[in-house]
């Protein structure tokens, strides 16, 4: 009976040994999930971030777009006014020599 006496106090400070690792282990696993969701929402705030900045490209590629014809297009206005404006000017030279 002694024996087992002490058998018995040997279980159960090994139950209390483990009983104190399992609340360790426990709170650790928490700590985990905690930090799990954390990762997880950090995660779709980025990936929400990535898809306003994905629509912003999108968005700003077709400004440029349209700026580049718009460019085109008063480049060839341009390109039209610059022949009249050579010949008035050598026709405005030629009344000035003319007047001289």
């Amino acid at each position: 009976i002694s024996e087992n006496m002490k058998c018995i106090e040997k279980l159960k400070d090994v139950i209390s040994m483990n009983a104190s690792e399992f609340s360790e282990v426990q709170i650790a696993l928490n700590e985990a999930k905690l930090s799990e969701e954390k990762v997880k929402s950090e995660c779709h705030r980025v990936q929400e971030e990535n898809a306003r900045l994905k629509k912003k490209k999108e968005q700003l590629q077709q400004e440029i777009e349209d700026w580049s014809k718009l460019h085109a297009e008063l480049s060839e206005q341009i390109k039209s006014f610059e022949k009249p404006q050579k010949d008035l000017e050598v026709a405005l030279t030629h009344k000035d020599d003319n007047i001289n």
